[in-house]
């Protein structure tokens, strides 16, 4: 697990803020000025079906990252959303999941939750 923060010289991606990088290919996936708020917590811990423990972070948007595969609500950990598989723009590695909205009301429309331990932060 990777617990540092990466910082880019001003101008570059998200305007100097700290940078989270894929943890496979070094590549930029966000910045920390895209961190939202999900359910009152940017911070989301959550056992899925296989046992498997997951810590992740909430984005607004991963400009370094692609949505993959057909969206489901099955298994969601967020009963408005339903989600898709997040993986690293460049090297295609699994980095979280992207959550899109079930109904038109829901706010906000999407977001990503990255996994701490396949971003470096």
């Amino acid at each position: 697990m990777h617990d540092k923060w990466i910082s880019l010289p001003a101008g570059t991606g998200g305007n100097g803020k700290k940078a989270y990088r894929c943890s496979f290919c070094n590549s930029m996936v966000t910045t920390s000025d895209r961190v939202v708020s999900i359910a009152g917590s940017r911070i989301h811990r959550f056992t899925n079906p296989s046992g498997f423990r997951c810590e992740f972070h909430t984005y607004t948007s991963c400009p370094g990252a692609l949505s993959y595969g057909h969206p489901t609500i099955e298994h969601s950990w967020f009963p408005e959303y339903r989600w898709s598989l997040a993986l690293c723009r460049q090297c295609k590695s699994h980095l979280g999941w992207h959550y899109t909205a079930v109904s038109e009301g829901s706010k906000p429309r999407e977001f990503w939750g990255l996994l701490r331990y396949h971003v470096l932060d």
